[in-house]
């Protein structure tokens, strides 16, 4: 009797070595390690210059809307020239004409913080997707591109699942599904021919990253514009 069991607990933990040594091996050819992260094909306009040489790192410069605090009785004024700031605050006190009377104010040099490195952490979603290439002349609202790509993606048949989010961005649209895999299997596809109206697109779905700045270097503050306070 004590033989036959120690027979069968050997062979009962020979089954599960060879369980676990296909387990193991399906992990290692997970196909989440070999999905390349392409990057979505979105229009950015930059104005400004690049450099690039041996001493002088590749540089570009962008225009950025700031928002910054003023205090009361107060107004920021902003000028295509640098000329006529820096000849305003040279001059510091003036006088508006404000319909029947004329108002004092002083002009005095604005300076904000300009951030030269950002250290931003990213993470790839298991769950979400981001669906790019759209052309320009669609004409569909909103909510009509968001119906018809939930109701494409949302079919088995075509590599999808169960949409849970939707989100219409800047050049894409971010989908989200309910269940593991989806988004996985659909940017292995990566390239999809989607019927959007009367006419059918090709899409690319690519993964879905998401990005947290934690740290971010704030040199010394440089004068870009004048504000005018009145006295």
């Amino acid at each position: 009797m004590a033989l036959r069991a120690l027979q069968e607990e050997q062979a009962r933990l020979k089954m599960r070595l060879q369980e676990l040594k296909r387990v193991r091996q399906e992990h290692r050819d997970f196909p989440q390690i070999k999905v390349p992260l392409p990057v979505p094909e979105i229009p950015l306009v930059f104005r400004g210059h690049t450099q690039q040489d041996r001493k002088v790192p590749k540089t570009l410069v962008s225009n950025l809307r700031i928002c910054y605090p003023l205090p009361g009785g107060s107004a920021l004024v902003t000028f295509d020239d640098p000329k006529v700031a820096q000849q305003l605050v040279r001059q510091k006190e003036h006088k508006v004409h404000m319909e029947e009377c004329r108002l004092p104010v002083q002009v005095q040099p604005l300076e904000l913080p300009m951030v030269t490195t950002i250290q931003v952490s990213s993470q790839m979603s298991d769950r979400k997707v981001l669906v790019s290439g759209f052309p320009t002349s669609l004409k569909l609202s909103e909510e009509e591109l968001l119906d018809k790509l939930e109701i494409f993606f949302g079919k088995t048949r075509n590599g999808g699942g169960d949409v849970e989010t939707r989100e219409l961005l800047q050049g894409g649209v971010v989908l989200g599904f309910t269940r593991d895999g989806v988004a996985q299997r659909l940017c292995q596809i990566g390239q999809f021919t989607v019927p959007l109206g009367r006419q059918q697109f090709p899409l690319r779905v690519s993964p879905y990253v998401s990005g947290e700045i934690q740290k971010a270097e704030v040199p010394a503050s440089a004068p870009v514009g004048a504000g005018a306070q009145h006295s």
